[in-house]
């Protein structure tokens, strides 16, 4: 990382601190939970630098819009929000940082009252940009090339929208290149957070009261590769079981190829590892992961769903289905909903299939049919969702822990290691609390009593 990238925060909040006195800032993220992450940051770095945060929906002196580029849609989005934040007020400074504007600072740059364009690398240094336009009040257009970071970007988040579970960013980029994504060009090569930060980060989310924690990156199966030594995930989830206070971590999206039987046995040691794993599938169809530049076919998913299930109890098994890849068949789109049928997911998100210019994809011959796409999704939802039932009515009588995050008045909500979620009718507020709870399925709900 460059001098001009690792910048010391201590140092920066107070070069900046009084210059922003009684400016406001409003924050807001598309997309990803990485996305999220950062966009929080964000928002952290603007408070400490003296800016008021105001809710996006009001005036504010400073918008800070976070894109997201995974599809058409996600820019429109995002298009959107620089227009209505310039709406609230003309004379704002707009910055646009995220996917969309490493795809297309300059386009973006354009856009009524966008002053600055940030791309993924640099997001910690904001405020810096912020203070550069209003001494010079000159466009800023810094989007650097991603190919050319090679280490992860720490940046200051000391708490989370939810009350019960810490989100901690341990790596960053991807190096997948799957023929539909157009992710790796805009997020860059796979870099890793070293582990003493990520303990760091979660010794201070268990000093705030956070007993969960959850480990995301855009290719997280990648974590530790190209750091000194090697560490592995397994590593992090041994050093972050050891904090006092921490008593669940849970993983973000793995790579089925992550997953054999030795890896599979050695998560079954963790006592704190929650039993969900999201497993990437996206079709069911060899033909169609082939297309797709997927490392895998069905037989090897197959495989690594089978070590989870042989070594962790019942566990949850989540994942990603697109319809509609360029030439789809309907005999492909039968494999693939009788594969997830075979597999019986917790949980599947079905996405119609969104094309990415710079993509391989983008330039493939049969493209679907939209309504195609969306009878598809249509009968993918559906039986995923009967199969999620069946999951969930595998738990009838059984006691699991709850972390309850909600409350009320009347009930309590929270969700079991599988992230099943779980209504518990009670007058008290243990927001926050682990309690075992006898489960009851109806439906594909759960509802419980506290055991005493």
């Amino acid at each position: 990382m460059n001098n001009e990238q690792n910048i010391c925060p201590e140092r920066f909040d107070q070069n900046i601190q009084g210059k922003a006195n009684g400016l406001s800032a409003a924050v807001i993220t598309l997309g990803c939970k990485v996305n999220q992450c950062e966009g929080q940051s964000i928002t952290e770095l603007f408070e400490k630098a003296g800016y008021t945060i105001k809710p996006f929906s009001q005036p504010a002196d400073v918008y800070i819009i976070n894109t997201c580029s995974v599809t058409a849609m996600a820019e429109s989005k995002s298009r959107k929000l620089i227009h209505r934040a310039h709406a609230l007020n003309g004379n704002a400074l707009i910055i646009i940082t995220g996917c969309y504007s490493q795809r297309a600072g300059n386009e973006l740059l354009n856009l009524p009252g966008v002053k600055i364009v940030s791309g993924n690398a640099g997001k910690s240094r904001l405020t810096e940009l912020a203070e550069e336009y209003f001494s010079t009040e000159r466009p800023i257009q810094g989007v650097s090339d991603i190919f050319l970071q090679r280490d992860f970007e720490e940046m200051p988040l000391s708490r989370h929208d939810s009350r019960t579970r810490g989100y901690i960013k341990i790596q960053d980029g991807c190096e997948n290149y799957c023929a539909y994504c157009i992710i790796p060009y805009l997020r860059g090569p796979s870099r890793s957070r070293a582990l003493k930060d990520i303990i760091s980060e979660g010794r201070r989310l268990a000093g705030l009261g956070y007993k969960e924690l959850v480990l995301g990156g855009i290719q997280l199966s990648a974590y530790g590769l190209d750091l000194p030594g090697s560490p592995r995930l397994t590593d992090v989830i041994e050093a972050l079981s050891q904090i006092e206070g921490i008593s669940r971590i849970r993983l973000g999206s793995l790579e089925p190829l992550l997953i054999e039987e030795e890896f599979a046995k050695h998560l079954s040691e963790f006592d704190a590892l929650c039993p969900q794993f999201h497993l990437s599938l996206q079709s069911g169809s060899d033909s169609v992961l082939k297309r797709m530049n997927r490392k895998y076919d069905t037989a090897r998913y197959e495989q690594a769903v089978s070590y989870l299930r042989r070594y962790l109890d019942n566990p949850a098994i989540t994942t990603d289905i697109i319809t509609g890849f360029p030439a789809e068949t309907q005999e492909e789109f039968e494999q693939t909903r009788a594969f997830i049928h075979k597999i019986g997911f917790a949980s599947v998100h079905v996405f119609a299939y969104s094309r990415r210019e710079g993509t391989a994809a983008a330039q493939m011959n049969g493209q679907v049919n939209p309504e195609i796409k969306k009878e598809r999704s249509r009968i993918l939802i559906e039986q995923a969702q009967r199969d999620a039932a069946n999951y969930c009515q595998s738990f009838e009588n059984a006691v699991r822990p709850v972390l309850f995050e909600t409350f009320d008045g009347n009930t309590l909500k929270g969700l079991t290691p599988e992230h099943l979620e779980v209504s518990v009718i009670s007058q008290r507020d243990l927001t926050g609390e682990i309690r075992n709870v006898r489960l009851k399925a109806e439906r594909g709900c759960l509802t419980g009593m506290l055991e005493v």
